[in-house]
């Protein structure tokens, strides 16, 4: 190091040792006066409010004691399911992403089977043992958070007392009438909003009306809520609004 270079770094050292033993000094020094204001009891936060202490406390747990009542007195919420497992031995209308799979896609019983353990006794161990689709650790895609709903929350009704309807049986009118509208979405989606109205896509799928032969096919498709919130505009809407006799049948779809 130069001689200029080491005079330049002896000063800033000599600075820097002296701006921190001022600001120490001071600190100490205040800290001094807090602490003997504290002790003659002139620093304080005044407390303004109808309760105070331990009314407060009284009333916040009352107020809380009061609303765990209030939850534990609803009816138990039923928790239906669409049968689907029970009627497809493959598991091929159930849930099994992350899983194992055979070339035809459908999930290895196995697998499948300890997921359904971990789920049912909720040991953080089965978890840990659900087969996962690869044999390479480094390639296995994990399962997001599965032990969500296992945890509670303090606010408001518990997770497990809100009702959700089964979703609609793999086999039936409604989920095909969806997987019909899926494919057009999936043909639609690079169309604009603006061009629904005009693009022979979007045209073309207003025209193909996802319904099938029988009254009761075309009521569960026309009330599901997919099919009222596809297309971007009351043109290309126009067609749900005829009436269903005069909507033309597919050919009902077979599983």
């Amino acid at each position: 190091m130069s001689p200029d270079m080491n005079r330049l770094s002896q000063g800033l050292s000599r600075r820097t040792v002296l701006r921190a033993g001022m600001v120490s000094a001071v600190a100490v020094g205040l800290a001094g006066w807090v602490s003997k204001d504290w002790e003659r009891g002139d620093a304080h936060a005044a407390e303004v409010g109808p309760s105070t202490g331990a009314a407060r406390r009284d009333q916040a747990f009352q107020v809380r004691e009061d609303a765990a009542q209030f939850q534990h007195q609803l009816p138990i919420a039923a928790h239906p399911d669409n049968g689907d497992e029970a009627l497809y031995p493959n598991k091929i209308g159930n849930y099994s992403k992350g899983l194992p799979h055979n070339n035809r896609g459908e999930v290895e019983l196995s697998a499948y089977d300890s997921l359904i353990q971990a789920l049912s006794s909720g040991r953080p161990a089965d978890f840990e043992a659900i087969q996962l689709g690869s044999n390479v650790p480094s390639r296995q895609r994990k399962l997001v958070d599965p032990q969500a709903g296992l945890a509670f929350d303090l606010e408001g009704t518990d997770s497990h007392q809100f009702l959700i309807p089964p979703a609609p049986a793999f086999g039936s009118p409604q989920a095909a009438g969806e997987m019909v509208e899926l494919y057009w979405m999936a043909l639609a989606r690079d169309v604009p909003f603006t061009e629904y109205a005009t693009n022979r896509t979007t045209r073309a799928a207003a025209a193909s009306p996802p319904t099938f032969c029988s009254a009761a096919s075309r009521q569960a498709i026309w009330s599901a809520p997919i099919s009222r919130s596809f297309f971007g505009s009351p043109q290309s809407l126009a067609w749900r609004k005829s009436p269903r006799s005069s909507v033309r049948c597919a050919p009902a779809p077979t599983i």
